[in-house]
């Protein structure tokens, strides 16, 4: 018989569901930085702060797909042969088609006046007197690549909120822009709180914990392209802490701190932040990642992680970066769900959405999820030896074979 804690059921009915508290933060995000021009070779993993519309049709002009040769179909006879009259590099106008011949053409060359398909060199027959000899096969309009295919004048190439990667920016490249107007970086502080906290340069002792929490947001952040604003480790006091906040106000565009939040004597967080501004949220009905808070500290907008390194991952994926993203400017989507078979058997049931770390591997040509190691919210090493979130409904066993969804962390990490 499936059991569930009494005080973790009784502590559920009081949390919000992750989708809602993921609408509650969205609709209070909004861009917290101006706009600046760089250069389009240093772009990539900025985002664009306007949209950006085609000045030119890409291909320019009709053009070869293939090195081949050119020629009109209509102008074929019964014997397939036809002599070569020109030859056209890339880069080269061609001359008009002659009736009844071809051009030796390359890729990317304009095609000539006249000429509407291209054979490609492997399927020709070399002839001694030069002319070729063209395949049965022929089909009329056969690699050409079309005038506009890719952009018309006036299309959409890039819309505002895009961060751009090598594809948007080899678009922007191709219509001639050398400079984008994009965001500024988003400035995040980020604090950690707690007495025990040490960090890994310094010596250990019984009692302490390396602060592993820092580099894990310090990374999170940065491969989001913003910029980091250390804090460093806030001792638990009441007063330390408020000045802390203030600091953070002060340099930074978001506050971002873990541990604190919970309802602890030492956690001074909460009722700081509710000092210096107010928390509008606190709780999420997730597993791991209960103690998540989100509020404002001076008119900036706060968010409170747990102090667990796993907790704190975990939030900082699900609900931290959708709203940094859109504080950057970004556009965003939902993150995707998609259905993989568990290859592994828990029949434990907990009154939470729970999201556990799993890596998928490839068995009679279908992915499988398999459970990456113990799940408990202090155990980070085992998302180290994960690919993402095998998402459990609240109340519901994992069973071997069974459809869940899933999502990868490459989806929190761009």
């Amino acid at each position: 018989m499936n059991s569930v804690c009494d005080c973790d059921q009784k502590n559920s009915k009081s949390l919000i569901s992750l989708s809602e508290a993921l609408s509650q933060l969205t609709s209070k995000a909004c861009t917290k930085v101006g706009a600046e021009y760089c250069p389009i070779n240093k772009a990539s993993g900025r985002v664009l702060a306007e949209d950006y519309f085609a000045n030119y049709a890409v291909p320019p002009g009709d053009n070869s797909a293939m090195d081949g040769y050119a020629l009109r179909f209509e102008d074929l006879t019964e014997d397939l042969i036809v002599s070569v009259t020109q030859r056209i590099p890339a880069g080269v106008l061609p001359e008009s088609l002659s009736k009844g011949t071809c051009a030796r053409i390359f890729t990317g060359a304009l095609i000539p006046e006249g000429a509407d398909t291209v054979l490609m060199q492997e399927e020709i027959i070399l002839l001694e007197d030069g002319r070729i000899k063209l395949p049965s096969s022929i089909r009329k309009g056969a690699n050409v690549r079309k005038k506009g295919e890719d952009l018309s004048p006036g299309s959409l190439m890039v819309a505002k909120g895009t961060r751009l990667g090598p594809a948007e920016c080899g678009v922007l490249a191709s219509q001639g822009v050398d400079s984008v107007a994009v965001f500024r970086p988003l400035k995040v502080a980020i604090l950690s709180t707690g007495d025990e906290l040490i960090e890994p340069s310094e010596p250990w002792s019984e009692g302490k914990l390396f602060n592993s929490n820092r580099y894990t947001l310090t990374s999170g952040i940065t491969s989001l392209g913003m910029e980091i604003v250390d804090i460093g480790i806030v001792k638990d006091t009441s007063e330390i802490t408020r000045q802390k906040l203030i600091e953070a106000s002060r340099t930074a565009d978001i506050i971002i701190s873990t541990g604190g939040v919970s309802v602890g004597e030492e956690d001074h967080v909460r009722h700081s932040v509710a000092t210096l501004g107010h928390l509008d949220l606190w709780g999420i009905a997730i597993k791991p990642g209960k103690p998540f808070a989100y509020g404002e500290v001076l008119s900036k907008p706060f968010i409170g992680l747990p102090g667990n390194p796993v907790a704190s991952l975990v939030t900082f994926d699900l609900l931290a970066v959708p709203f940094l993203k859109l504080c950057q400017g970004r556009s965003i989507k939902p993150f995707p769900r998609y259905s993989v078979k568990a290859g592994f058997t828990r029949m434990k049931t907990i009154p939470r959405e729970e999201f556990v770390r799993v890596q998928l591997i490839q068995n009679n040509q279908e992915q499988v999820a398999l459970c990456s190691g113990r799940q408990g919210s202090g155990i980070l090493s085992t998302a180290c030896h994960a690919d993402g979130y095998l998402i459990i409904s609240p109340n519901t066993s994992i069973e071997e074979g069974k459809l869940y969804d899933y999502v990868p962390f490459t989806e929190f990490r761009w």
